[in-house]
């Protein structure tokens, strides 16, 4: 069933992309303007609507995670909302689904620096494991090997717990106020490097997954 939504809805929103649809978006918060990470090529996917889909998916004032539960659901919505179209198939482009998937880097950058805008390195990683817990399901579903399964599992368990925990301190920031101070001290925004590529690799070899290594460090044709 399709989701109606109206103006008030996205009111909240920190970057209200909803209004303006047709309006450049760095020309419409040039605070974008002043990050790479929101000027690189991102091939044939239209950067106005690639950054439109970041402000739906990511933005902490969003309407889509209080009405849509499952993860790529809500990916599917915002892509909608951003203007991405579907074939007669009601399929989006290969494009548009491999970055759905998290398999364009430049577009995982840019979702780690706008989530860096909030000024919540809880809010950034609880969203970062909450897509690497859905990534590992359906692996843990689709295999049949048992040192496979049994490696996913201990993910899954380590994914719960971390979210778990971060959805105490990002919901309810009254508990564990000194774990928050020491996630603080441990990484500055600015110097994350946190695909969810990176974020799988850490957790499979045992390690912390930020141990503060220099961001950005990725390179992309400027648009003219």
């Amino acid at each position: 069933m399709a989701l109606t939504w109206i103006k008030n809805d996205f009111k909240d929103m920190h970057f209200n992309v909803w209004e303006n649809q047709r309006r450049d978006l760095i020309e419409m918060f040039p605070v974008f303007a002043d990050y790479v990470e929101f000027n690189v090529n991102i091939g044939k996917l239209n950067r106005n609507k690639v950054i439109r889909y970041v402000c739906f998916m990511y933005d902490k004032g969003s309407p889509l995670p209080k009405k849509i539960d499952n993860i790529w659901q809500m990916k599917l919505e915002a892509a909608t909302l951003a203007g991405f179209e579907m074939d007669r198939q009601k399929r989006f482009s290969d494009d548009v689904n491999e970055m759905l998937a998290g398999k364009i880097k430049a577009v995982n950058h840019m979702i780690v620096r706008f989530l860096s805008f909030f000024h919540d390195i809880n809010f950034m990683t609880y969203k970062m494991y909450k897509e690497k817990y859905f990534d590992v399901m359906v692996q843990l579903k689709e295999s049949k090997d048992p040192k496979v399964l049994e490696s996913l599992l201990k993910s899954v368990k380590t994914l719960t717990n971390e979210i778990s925990l971060l959805e105490g301190k990002i919901f309810y920031p009254e508990d564990s106020e000194y774990l928050i101070q020491a996630m603080y001290e441990q990484a500055e925004f600015e110097e994350l490097e946190l695909t969810p590529e990176f974020i799988a690799d850490r957790l499979e070899k045992g390690l912390p997954v930020v141990d503060n290594p220099p961001y950005g460090k990725y390179s992309g044709e400027k648009f003219e």
